[in-house]
């Protein structure tokens, strides 16, 4: 039988957790923002519309789109979609310029990234780290959060220890223990 790689498994355990369980390691580990992007948040499909078998997370490598207005002449050039530059799993990041009130994903590109299995869209006014295609991205309804490539190992192992010991506080709390004494216990404050 074929074993994982260490980052396969980190990537399936940053499958399960919450966009604010990474934001919480990445902010152990001294991101003081904790990787969320202001202004973000997950619009499709709203919460009264999933089906039970939809999973309200999107989470997967980026694949970063920069649009630029038409006068940039300097910027490189994409011939095609960047729907068909999508692969299975991966998530599509779309920079628009801000002030361009044009849409720039429709149901035309979804129905390209559907039949490609990307696992989402993000569309933002600003982006980062356009030239690493490795970071990772989880976004639900709490928000959407950016773990850089070179902290996967680190948000991970952060996130099990904050994961455990919030099961272990509500578990206390659901015992009677005080909020103030289950953080204090369980949480380190």
């Amino acid at each position: 039988m074929p074993h994982s790689s260490p980052l396969e498994e980190h990537i399936s355990f940053l499958r399960t957790i919450a966009s604010s369980e990474a934001s919480d390691a990445l902010v152990a580990l001294g991101y003081s923002h904790g990787g969320y992007l202001q202004g973000v948040s997950r619009l499709s499909p709203p919460p009264n519309h999933r089906q039970p078998q939809d999973s309200a997370t999107v989470c997967g490598p980026i694949i970063p789109v920069k649009l630029v207005p038409a006068s940039d002449k300097t910027s490189p050039y994409y011939e095609g979609t960047y729907a068909d530059a999508a692969e299975t799993g991966k998530v599509i990041f779309i920079s628009q310029p801000r002030g361009t009130t044009n849409a720039v994903w429709g149901g035309l590109m979804s129905a390209r990234a559907s039949v490609l299995g990307i696992s989402g869209v993000v569309v933002d006014g600003q982006i980062r780290d356009i030239a690493d295609q490795r970071d990772y991205l989880i976004g639900d309804d709490d928000g959407v959060v950016i773990i850089p490539f070179n902290l996967i190992p680190d948000v991970v192992q952060s996130a099990k220890k904050s994961v455990a010991g919030d099961g272990q506080a509500m578990q206390a709390i659901k015992n009677g223990t005080s909020a103030t004494e289950a953080f204090r216990m369980f949480r380190g404050r």
